[in-house]
């Protein structure tokens, strides 16, 4: 049995951001989404996370609540107990899922309107479970979980709309769909449809859920010219570092049906946005943290952390590739996960979370310090570290 020697404060956070552009900008000319993403946030002095809002233009963050004296941790606060998977932002509002039991599951779909700052609850089943949620510019789609009340129970995913201008929810019924399944577009009167449930499978229905023609997609989401790109070879490397995990990036030439790595042996899944590839590399040097040990040998293991400081970018075909940014003097690292926000302001920008490591007590060993959002303009490559209230 493997045992560590250090109190490092290893805490998995859901980092669910949102993203959006200047067309669900508020009809009075207001913008809620150009120069601002959305995430959820807790800061060092509280053990609660509620959704922040980030200024991309001068990197600071507040919360969205609009009670100042609200300590976030009961259903009066309109972020309490929120799950911001699939959340988006149409006009002046901002929709996701709020569950009654704190991180188990989802009861209600909300909608909190960022210019009032009032809080509505659109659809509530306390007899059911709200897995997904779905937002488009006039539908709100969500499938919601149902059992057929047997003792050994049979679940069934339920399709469910909410129409944003005429405000009326529709049962659309059991469209057979999986808990993994994504709507990732509502275009010309169809909904497009990605399962992979067993083996990636794309599909598209009528705004109903009905009519569905297999194997009907938009273009391919990693496609940019004559290239897509996708991920390859994902496995976890040695136990000698701490929550790592590495992957090929691959480029397929759609032409000749030609495949190369453009990025070997890469730390983190890459994001793909815009024609470019953006990734991580290991430290040169990396960073030990301390010692892994086995009680039934007594051998001793060092541990490192290898996530590193720079951002790369290249083209899908592998080309141009440069060092976008390198956060080395901001004393933080690249966290393991790879998150993309797109602002639709000035300029667009790039912000994933950062960790950090600070001396233990004893002197002998690091333990994990505060986390931390950063803020990259990728055209320029300059950064700011987010100042979070």
């Amino acid at each position: 049995m493997k045992r560590l020697i250090l109190m490092l404060i290893v805490g998995a956070m859901l980092f669910a951001l949102l993203s959006c552009s200047g067309k669900n900008n508020a009809p009075d000319g207001k913008t809620y989404t150009d120069n601002y993403v959305y995430t959820m946030w807790k800061t060092s002095d509280t053990s609660v996370s509620t959704l922040y809002r980030i200024n991309v233009l001068n990197a600071t963050g507040a919360p969205v609540c609009p009670d100042p004296l609200c300590a976030h941790n009961a259903s009066d606060c309109p972020f309490f107990s929120i799950n911001t998977t699939g959340s988006g932002i149409v006009g002046s509002s901002i929709y996701y899922l709020r569950g009654s039991v704190p991180m188990k599951y989802c009861r209600q779909v909300c909608r909190f309107n960022l210019e009032s700052g009032k809080l509505e609850i659109l659809y509530e089943n306390n007899a059911a479970m709200i897995a997904r949620l779905f937002v488009f510019e006039d539908y709100i789609y969500f499938l919601e979980l149902t059992d057929d009340g047997k003792d050994s129970p049979i679940y069934a995913f339920r399709l469910m709309r909410y129409g944003i201008r005429d405000r009326k929810t529709v049962d659309l019924g059991n469209t057979g769909a999986q808990k993994n399944v994504d709507i990732y577009a509502c275009v010309g009167g169809r909904l497009y449809w990605e399962d992979a449930g067993g083996a990636e499978t794309y599909f598209s229905t009528d705004i109903d859920g009905k009519n569905r023609m297999d194997g009907d997609r938009l273009p391919d989401r990693t496609r940019s010219g004559n290239y897509s790109v996708m991920t390859e070879n994902i496995q976890v490397i040695d136990r000698a570092y701490i929550n790592m995990y590495t992957c090929d990036v691959v480029s397929k030439n759609l032409t000749s049906g030609e495949t190369s790595v453009i990025v070997r042996n890469n730390p983190s899944f890459p994001m793909v946005y815009d024609g470019k590839v953006f990734y991580y590399r290991f430290q040169k040097e990396p960073l030990l943290i301390g010692d892994v040990v086995d009680e039934d040998s007594g051998e001793r293991k060092k541990i490192f952390d290898a996530r590193g400081t720079e951002l790369y970018v290249c083209d899908f075909d592998g080309q141009n590739d440069r060092l976008l940014c390198d956060i080395s003097d901001s004393g933080y690292l690249f966290g393991i996960t790879n998150s993309m926000l797109c602002s639709s302001g000035n300029g667009e920008y790039y912000c994933t979370t950062l960790i950090s490591y600070r001396q233990s007590e004893d002197g002998q060993t690091v333990e994990r310090g505060e986390n931390a959002i950063v803020v990259i303009n990728v055209k320029t490559g300059s950064y700011k570290v987010a100042e979070m209230e």
